[in-house]
C-alpha cells in the first residue's frame, strides 16, 4: 500500500490514542509516532489527475477543515515520507521570521524608551493616560504577533499590522480609508521619497505610479473638503504611498469582510536586502483559482478569477487596488515606525 506522512504542529492527543480518519479526502489517522512526533498519515491515490481526461480541481483544504472539525489548530510541518514510505524530511512550515538577527540588531535605548514610557503611563493618575499606556502594549502584542504569524499565516498577519496603524490613526483628518491612507502616508516624508524612487528606478511598475496617481485622484474628488485640505499638502511620493494604503484599505473591506483572505502575492516580497522596489510592490498582476485540469492545456472557463465576488467592481479591484497592495514588508515597516513615532511623542 502506497502511503504518504506528515509531521503536525504539536497538539494534545491524548495519551495511547490515535484518530482514525475513515479515509475520508484520503486521510488515514493521526497518531503519535514512538520518537513523540505528532503524525498524519495519508493515501497519496487519492486525488491524482488523470492524464487522459480533464480533471475537476478541490479547492477544499483538508488540514484546515480538520483542524475545524477536533476543533484545534493543524497545520503540516513537515513532509516525512511520501509513496511507499520513502522517508524524506522536507519541512513544510517555513521559520516564523527568516530575518537573520544578531547583537547589533539589538538597540537597548529604544526598549528602554517603550517599555518606561509605557509604565509611566500607566502608572499616572490621569486615567485617560493609563488606558493609553494599556492600549499601545496591546498593540505592541499585535505587532509581536504578526511577526509570530508571517510567513505561514500571511494574511493574518497583514490584517494584524493593518488593525495597528488603524489603532493609531484615530486623530488623522479623514473618514475610514482617507484617515488610514494619510496616516500611513504621514508617518515619514523621507521613507516616503525613498520608497516612490525606488519604485520609479523599477522599470516594470511603471504603469503602477499612473494608477496610484487615478487612486489618489479619485479618492480626493470623493473626499469631504476638510479631509482634501489635509490631502493637498501630501508630496507626489506622500500621494503614492497613500494610494497603496489606500487600496489596502479597500481591498480589506470588500474581501476580507465577506471571508475572503488577503492575497499570497502580498508576501511576495523580492529583493528586501538589496532594498529595491519589488519589496514594496507585488509583482503578480491577479488571483485565480483552476477549476478545471486539462491535460492539453486551459480552456475558457477553467480559471475563476477572486474578484469577481466583488460584481461589478471586480475590474476596479483587479487593475487598480489589486496591483498598488503595499507588500507585508511594506506594511510592516509603516506599522513599526507608527509605533515609534506615537511612544517618541509620549
Amino acid at each position: 500500500m502506497k502511503f504518504e506522512a506528515w509531521e503536525l504542529t504539536d497538539f494534545n492527543l491524548k495519551k495511547g490514542e490515535q484518530i482514525k480518519l475513515d479515509s475520508k479526502f484520503g486521510l488515514i489517522k493521526i497518531y503519535r509516532s514512538d520518537d513523540g512526533l505528532l503524525v498524519l498519515v495519508g493515501d497519496p491515490n487519492y486525488g491524482i489527475l488523470d492524464q487522459e481526461n480533464p480533471s475537476p480541481m478541490r479547492i477544499s483544504r483538508t488540514d484546515a477543515l480538520l483542524g475545524f472539525v477536533l476543533d484545534i489548530g493543524i497545520q503540516k510541518k513537515k513532509m516525512l515520507t511520501y509513496g511507499h514510505g520513502y522517508y524524506f524530511g522536507s519541512e513544510m512550515a517555513p521559520v516564523q521570521s527568516q530575518k537573520e538577527v544578531g547583537q547589533e540588531d539589538y538597540d537597548p535605548i529604544l526598549l528602554e524608551l517603550i517599555g518606561s514610557k509605557i509604565d509611566t503611563y500607566f502608572q499616572s493618575e490621569d486615567k485617560q493616560k493609563t488606558t493609553e499606556a494599556m492600549r499601545l502594549q496591546h498593540l505592541f502584542d499585535a505587532y509581536n504577533n504578526a511577526r509570530l504569524l508571517y510567513p505561514n499565516f500571511a494574511s493574518e498577519s497583514y490584517l494584524a499590522l493593518m488593525r495597528i496603524i488603524d489603532g493609531l490613526s484615530e486623530s488623522t483628518p479623514g473618514d475610514g480609508a482617507v484617515a488610514f491612507a494619510l496616516f500611513a502616508a504621514n508617518i515619514s516624508s523621507p521613507k516616503n521619497d525613498e520608497i516612490y524612487q525606488k519604485i520609479l528606478d523599477a522599470v516594470a511598475f511603471k504603469d503602477r505610479i499612473t494608477i496610484a496617481e487615478q487612486i489618489y485622484t479619485d479618492a480626493e474628488s470623493k473626499a469631504k473638503q476638510k479631509d482634501k485640505d489635509s490631502m493637498v499638502f501630501l508630496s507626489r511620493s506622500g500621494r503614492f504611498v497613500f494610494a497603496c494604503f489606500y487600496s489596502a484599505y479597500q481591498y480589506r473591506n470588500k474581501f476580507t469582510h465577506v471571508g475572503f483572505p488577503f492575497p499570497d502575492a502580498v508576501k511576495e516580497a523580492f529583493g528586501i536586502k538589496e532594498d529595491l522596489g519589488t519589496a514594496y510592490i507585488n509583482m503578480s498582476l491577479g488571483v485565480s483559482n483552476i477549476k478545471t485540469h486539462r491535460p492539453n492545456g486551459l480552456e475558457e472557463g477553467d480559471l475563476v478569477d477572486i474578484h469577481e465576488v466583488v460584481g461589478g467592481e471586480a475590474e476596479k479591484f483587479k487593475k487598480q487596488f489589486f496591483l498598488l497592495l503595499p507588500t507585508w514588508h511594506f506594511v510592516k515597516i509603516i506599522a513599526r515606525d507608527a509605533l515609534i513615532k506615537k511612544v517618541s511623542l509620549l
